[in-house]
Formats: structure tokens, C-alpha cells, sequence
């Protein structure tokens, strides 16, 4: 079967504004609302299948794509597992999730700070960013990516004597809220070389603790990855 075409997509896409004006419960487990995310963009997604089987015990469903495995949804969650699944009015509650990665580096702690240092200092370094423009005396920086979409962030807390400052998250297409990261350079015992290490936290906001925090540790590896090179 052909992928629907527009008309098609609105009319499949009705029923998920059930589940936002919280009456999936009139669906009850006939149907149930996959949320899931963008394999390429990392934004949330929202489908609304049709339920073949449902078991109580767990709860478990058993869905099926009417567009074989060239459907999105199921490209998407091939890509990126664990998705969130609402079915009537039950859905989970999710808590605080959080996510880490670092990278040693062949310079020492000052000069990779004096490249990262900077909170307007991204496309300086970080591939996927191409643009930084400050605000606010310097404490909000507004961002594009190169899909562009548009980032704003702002300054939290900033320790030049331990080259680290946090930020919190203003706008983004992400699927998260009270996101909370740190970026933090420390001197190796050898003098040509440092760690630099990305954390983050925050609350998933219709995907799992799991989704969100690959999401962010994705975005920290590649960045960190990228900031090596520089000094290769």
C-alpha cells in the first residue's frame, strides 16, 4: 500500500487531538497514541494506531502498520526504541532523567577554555550550531541549528577559575522541560592534555527517561567528538 497522501494524513491525525484535550479514555483500547521520536530531527512525534490485540496483564497491544515497514513511526522507533504508548487515559508519569558524556583532550584546560569558554563561543566549535547571537547582557544566547531551528538558552552559573559554567533551556524542540546541563573543562596530570565533560538534566515530556536521556548523551558525544578534532 501507498504512503497516504495529505488529505489522507490530516483525517489518520484527527484522533491525537483526543489524547491532547485528555479524552483518549472515548478510545478506550481500540486505539491507542504512539509518541515516539524524529529519527533524523529528534522532535516528538505523535501516531494514533489502531489496536488489534490488548492484553490487561502488563498492559500489552498489539498494533499493525497498514504501511509495512515504510512507515515512519516504525523507521522512527527502529531508529530510537522505547517509545511512550498511551492507551485510554492511562499514561505514565515520568521523573527527573539525565544524561553525561566527556572526552580527553590533547591541550591543556586553558587553552580548550579559552576556545569553549565563551557562552556565545558554539559554532565556534560545535558543528551543528550555526549561529549565536547574545542577549541580556550576555546571560541569553539565542541559537540556530542547521535544520533551522531556533535554541535560547540561558546563563545559570559561571566559575572561570574552574572553567565550567551551567545553562538552562528557554526554548527548544525538544522533548524535555527544567533542563538543567554543565560544561566543565579540568587540567590532566599532563600538562598538554584535558577532560572536557557535558551533563545534563531534565524532565522527559511524552517520551520515556531512556529516549530522552540517548537524545542528549547523542547531542553531547558528537559535540565533544567535534571539540576534540580541534585540537588533533
Amino acid at each position: 500500500m501507498a504512503p497516504p497522501n495529505a488529505a489522507l494524513r490530516r483525517v489518520f491525525r484527527a484522533p491525537v487531538y483526543l489524547y491532547r484535550w485528555k479524552c483518549g479514555w472515548l478510545l478506550g483500547h481500540r486505539f491507542l497514541l504512539l509518541i515516539h521520536l524524529g529519527r533524523r530531527t529528534g522532535r516528538r512525534r505523535h501516531t494514533v494506531l489502531e489496536v488489534m490485540e490488548y492484553r490487561r496483564e502488563g498492559p500489552e497491544a498489539v498494533v499493525m502498520s497498514a504501511f509495512g515497514r515504510t512507515a515512519d513511526w516504525l523507521r522512527n522507533i527502529e531508529a530510537i526504541p522505547n517509545p511512550r504508548v498511551v492507551i485510554g487515559s492511562h499514561r505514565e508519569r515520568n521523573g527527573l532523567a539525565e544524561a553525561s558524556a566527556s572526552i580527553d583532550v590533547s591541550a591543556s584546560a586553558d587553552r580548550v577554555w579559552r576556545l569553549i569558554g565563551g557562552f556565545g563561543s558554539l559554532p565556534d566549535w560545535l558543528p551543528y550550531i550555526s549561529k549565536s547571537e547574545l542577549s541580556a547582557g550576555g546571560r541569553v544566547r539565542h541559537l540556530a541549528n542547521l535544520g533551522g531551528d531556533t535554541i535560547v538558552e540561558r546563563l545559570e552559573a559561571f566559575d572561570d577559575a574552574a572553567r565550567s559554567y551551567s545553562y538552562s533551556i528557554l526554548e527548544a524542540p525538544f522533548p524535555v522541560s527544567g533542563y538543567l546541563s554543565t560544561l566543565r573543562v579540568q587540567q590532566a596530570a599532563e600538562g598538554n592534555r584535558s577532560r572536557v565533560e557535558w551533563s545534563g538534566k531534565f524532565t522527559p515530556e511524552g517520551v520515556s527517561a531512556a529516549e530522552a536521556s540517548r537524545l542528549f548523551r547523542r547531542i553531547f558525544e558528537d559535540g565533544l567528538k567535534a571539540l576534540a578534532i580541534k585540537f588533533t
